[in-house]
């Protein structure tokens, strides 16, 4: 069976669960949460801001003005969570209430949020696999009853497969739904972690985009 992409597979999972909801990583007031399939080590993410490689030679001196204006501006919107830049050993040992320690608590919690959409990913797979499979039984089921030669063994048999098929499906959608519940409650928990560690702010996009590759998210 060949893998849908993550998005693909989640709203099909829905469709296919009628009124069960889809949770994804938050996005409101906003707040916008960088791609996750993107490569967002420093150095690699479109969303760190404005690059003098990018914006103009060294020959341009209004290059580096735009360069120096932007990254001011956003320095100067980010405030406290400047902290970003702190070491990975100094995000691991801080005090939890401390700026830092703050920073680091949203670390934890958005990498939380990322995983548990993986696992949503993983139980919406499972779930299109057990669906396929009843299909499968299903029509074999029928191509032998409809063949007139199958034995009542065979056909009870057949049944079978029917029935642990169908048993396959539900168990798949409760673990999906259970997985999605999870999903919702890591999502409130990064919010909640973010308004924590911006005192309460809504950072831009650009910002938030930016916070997060510095923190590797």
């Amino acid at each position: 069976m060949k893998l849908l992409p993550p998005l693909a597979i989640l709203g099909l999972a829905t469709l296919t669960l009628g009124a069960l909801p889809l949770v994804l990583p938050f996005q409101a007031e906003g707040v916008a949460f960088a791609d996750s399939g993107k490569d967002q080590s420093p150095g690699n993410s479109g969303d760190r801001g404005p690059d003098k490689s990018e914006t103009g030679s060294g020959s341009n001196g209004n290059a580096d003005k735009v360069n120096s204006s932007s990254h001011g501006a956003l320095a100067s919107e980010l405030k406290g969570m400047n902290a970003i830049h702190a070491s990975a050993n100094a995000l691991a040992n801080a005090n939890p209430n401390s700026q830092v320690g703050r920073i680091a608590s949203y670390q934890a919690a958005a990498r939380g949020t990322l995983s548990g959409a993986e696992t949503v990913t993983q139980h919406a797979n499972e779930l299109l696999a057990a669906q396929d499979d009843l299909t499968t039984a299903q029509e074999e089921l029928a191509a032998a009853v409809a063949s007139g030669d199958a034995t009542a063994e065979e056909i009870a048999a057949l049944q079978a497969d029917v029935t642990a098929g169908e048993g396959a499906v539900l168990t798949a959608e409760a673990g999906l739904r259970d997985a999605q519940q999870d999903l919702g409650e890591l999502t409130e928990a990064e919010a909640a972690a973010l308004l924590t560690a911006t005192g309460g702010r809504v950072l831009s996009p650009a910002a938030l985009a930016y916070v997060r590759s510095e923190l590797n998210i």
